[in-house]
């Protein structure tokens, strides 16, 4: 995971990028905007 607006990345894997508060909402399996992340990764991410 990469954020895009603050200086922050973790993780290994397909990556998955976007603004910071969408990452942390997908971490947390809460409900985030997937059309604000973008990668690879996305598409393993859960959806709402």
């Amino acid at each position: 995971m990469v954020a895009t607006d603050v200086e922050w990345f973790a993780g290994a894997g397909a990556l998955v990028q976007g603004p910071m508060q969408q990452l942390l909402l997908a971490m947390a399996g809460r409900p985030a905007d997937l059309t604000q992340l973008d990668g690879a990764g996305v598409a393993a991410l859960p959806t709402p």
